[in-house]
């Protein structure tokens, strides 16, 4: 090694310069080397220095502390989430079934409603099942007789069941219908005939065949009501089957029976519910008073707390369907973020509004025809007045007794697009002799039974004597004829009082063009990251327009006859006023007050009298308004990149839907005054005064103006489905005797539900004012 030590006087010697030339040789050596210098390598070797490889690439280890070194590996190990996040993915799809289920997501994400499948139900005992007001159609059977009576004591739908109380000395009671029956007639028909039970103090309650070949379950609840059931095929059961209950207990001993319903199903169903508990056939099968469509659903997303829960409402979407299923409505989202249904059905109530003719005439019936829009042949569904389901008969087929069908399109290459039906006589009131005219059969269609007027025996009209209609009463059948009011020896041009007794013929039935078109939807749910509980129900009613009641000077939501809704409340969702959300109102569950289990009211200070109040709900009577759908297709955004799609989409079909409803209102016009067809000699006054018309603005307000001579008692006209209030509403006129006013006096009009225009109190031949009558038109 050279020396190192040197002093300014020390001699060099050639030994110092070579080994001073070799070190240096040796350095450049060192410094010219590319591997192995002190160990060094390109592989992550702890302890060596770090030396570039052939390609100029080295070697770490995966760092551990936040400042060492970061490899490819872990880099992409971190942007590959990135990445993932903002690609194109799939959403994830999601089954949804009636009631709640659980949903984990990994992100707050948008739920997008994909679909839903119509469904009918058709009870082929109609109202006969409910018991509301009347047990019609059932009777306690001998030996054992006991005490069958409405009541209101306890009910599983509506507001009463019916009571079976064990005779004395006994320890059964049988309730057996007495004019519901199942003949065998087609092989290869199944059916399933349910019931809710509910003991009050007797031991059990059974549902079975008169025979008792086919025997349910029994129900020994004396809590809440659950179901009994039993299903049969008319091929194995080849005589007319009578539903019974057995009621076991001790003498005294009462138990209630509801729902009493009756479904026709395919094989494939019969065979299913075989394995399937009472609790799941009643869930798959509720009760539908007649035909029942997949309507008011919603899907909820159940937060902490009830305020902040959130909705997706397809309040009227009517989604109907075939009784075997095998033809559907269904509902979809487009892609502009629009409900929409693709369309198979069509339905309509069959009153005294169409053109009715007689088209045959047999023992016991009449056969009635009217014409109808593009069906499909044979493909019709027909529930009576009173809900029971008439039978289908197939085109060119005769009719052989009263209650049955015939739906007719194109037969043998013959355009028919008519309804006929076969209506008994018994219930009509037209005798085997008489021959009705077409406007008494519209009357018949509008709820009125035809009677001969003299001897009290309300026997049907057979050409002599006088007629006279009326309508049914809930008690009414054709046994018990004199259960009618509103008796009138003049032809009814008007509807008759809608009950429990009667509600118009409906027809179903499938189109020949199927038809795609927009529905009215609300509302939107986020999916929070995490675990989320999804409801599906049905029973939804949105924005229902309210009168708000200020009875006592406070004001009132639900809580009296004026303020009532339409079906009865089960849970209040939100109160707007001019559609606005107004959370000034204090909300009551109670079920002893109001009309369901929810009233409202509000300081008489922060209450707009002139403001229009709705209100979003979910009714307590859900089988007055549909029935669940079988599942809802649903999905919802994986990602970053497809949640903002998701999310920025939704926003520019607000913004677009908005820009069409301002262009909309801006380009609005004034509505056309409509004039109506006067009746009962009402006429105009002069063209110096209003003529009578009406009119309907943009905000859904009916306007009536007129004066008019000649009004006397009558109906001065009848306004049509749209322009009607939801209940009668009663408004101040003036009348007097004669055109030149003498015995002026104050009057007043009364506007119908059924759309009836009537001059009422004080109303006289002289004059009589409509102007100024405003009110919201039924929804």
């Amino acid at each position: 090694m050279a020396k190192t030590n040197w002093k300014f006087n020390d001699l060099v010697t050639e030994t110092d310069l070579n080994e001073i030339g070799g070190e240096l040789n040796a350095a450049a050596a060192h410094a010219a080397e590319t591997s192995g210098a002190h160990g060094a390598t390109s592989a992550a070797t702890a302890g060596t220095l770090m030396q570039r490889d052939a390609n100029g690439r080295a070697k770490v280890a995966a760092p551990a502390a936040a400042d060492d070194v970061a490899r490819k590996d872990t880099v992409e190990a971190a942007v590959q989430p990135l990445v993932a996040d903002l690609t194109d993915a799939a959403p994830a799809a999601l089954t949804l079934v009636p009631g709640q289920q659980v949903v984990t997501v990994t992100r707050d994400t948008p739920l997008r409603i994909k679909g839903i499948m119509g469904r009918t139900l058709a009870n082929q005992l109609g109202r006969n099942g409910s018991f509301e007001g009347a047990t019609t159609g059932w009777v306690m059977s001998a030996p054992n007789g006991g005490l069958l009576e409405s009541s209101s004591e306890a009910a599983s739908t509506g507001t009463n069941s019916a009571k079976v109380t064990i005779a004395s000395g006994k320890s059964s009671a049988n309730m057996t219908s007495s004019n519901i029956g199942l003949r065998q007639g087609i092989h290869g028909r199944f059916y399933v005939l349910i019931a809710d039970a509910k003991c009050g103090t007797c031991t059990n309650i059974r549902l079975r065949s008169d025979t008792s070949s086919v025997n349910g379950n029994y129900v020994s609840s004396k809590t809440d009501f659950q179901p009994t059931f039993i299903r049969w095929d008319t091929a194995s059961y080849q005589y007319t089957m009578y539903p019974t209950f057995d009621i076991t207990g001790a003498a005294g001993a009462y138990g209630y029976i509801d729902s009493v319903r009756m479904y026709e199903l395919t094989q494939a169903e019969y065979d299913a519910i075989a394995s399937m508990t009472p609790a799941q056939v009643a869930v798959k099968y509720p009760f539908a008073a007649d035909i029942k469509n997949v309507n008011g659903v919603y899907v909820r997303n159940v937060a902490g707390k009830t305020v902040d829960d959130q909705y997706v409402y397809y309040p009227d979407c009517q989604l109907a369907a075939s009784l075997d299923g095998s033809v559907y409505d269904e509902l979809y989202t487009d892609n502009a973020g629009q409900a929409r249904v693709k369309r198979q059905f069509n339905s309509l109530d069959l009153t005294g509004e169409l053109a009715w003719v007689q088209s045959v005439s047999g023992t016991g019936y009449k056969g009635v025809t009217t014409s109808i829009t593009g069906p499909v042949n044979d493909a019709a569904v027909v529930a009576k007045f009173d809900g029971k389901i008439l039978a289908r008969f197939l085109s060119g087929t005769s009719f052989s007794l009263a209650d049955q069908q015939v739906l007719s399109g194109v037969y043998n290459s013959v355009v028919y697009n008519t309804i006929s039906l076969s209506v008994a006589n018994a219930d009509s009131g037209w005798g085997d002799n008489y021959t009705p005219t077409a406007d008494e059969i519209k009357a018949y269609f509008n709820g009125w039974v035809m009677y001969e007027g003299a001897g009290g025996t309300y026997a049907p009209y057979n050409g002599t004597g006088t007629k006279w209609w009326g309508y049914r009463l809930i008690t009414w059948t054709t046994s018990n004829r004199s259960a009618l009011s509103g008796g009138t020896n003049t032809l009814p041009t008007t509807t008759a009082w809608f009950n429990n007794a009667f509600t118009p013929y409906h027809l179903q039935y499938q189109l020949a063009t199927p038809t795609d078109e927009p529905i009215c939807s609300e509302g939107a749910i986020m999916l929070t990251e995490g675990i989320n509980t999804l409801e599906v129900g049905y029973g939804a009613v949105v924005r229902e327009r309210v009168i708000v009641s200020d009875g006592s000077g406070l004001p009132r939501i639900n809580y009296d006859f004026a303020s009532k809704l339409q079906f009865r409340t089960n849970k209040d969702v939100d109160i707007y006023r001019n559609g606005k959300p107004d959370k000034l109102w204090r909300k009551y569950y109670n079920s002893t007050i109001g009309y369901g289990l929810f009233v409202a009211d509000l300081d008489a200070v922060l209450w707009d009298n002139s403001a229009v109040y709705e209100v979003t709900y979910l009714a307590l009577d859900t089988y007055l308004i549909g029935i669940p759908p079988a599942e809802v297709s649903a999905e919802y955004a994986t990602n970053q990149r497809s949640v903002t799609d998701e999310l920025t989409k939704a926003a520019t079909y607000l913004v677009g839907r908005m820009t069409v409803l301002e262009n909309g209102a801006a380009q609005a016009k004034q509505q056309q005054w409509i004039a109506p067809t006067l009746l009962n000699g009402t006429q105009n006054f002069s063209s110096l005064f209003h003529q009578v018309a009406y009119m309907k603005d943009s905000m859904g307000f009916v306007h009536i103006r007129g004066f008019v001579t000649n009004p006397s008692n009558m109906v001065i006209f009848i306004l049509p489905p749209g322009y009607r209030p939801s209940r009668t509403l009663v408004y101040a006129s003036t009348s007097a005797s004669t055109t030149s006013g003498a015995n002026c006096l104050p009057a007043t009009i009364n506007i119908q539900g059924n759309g009836i225009v009537q001059a009422a109190l004080n109303a006289q031949v002289g004059f009589m004012t409509l102007d100024g009558i405003t009110f919201q038109a039924e929804i």
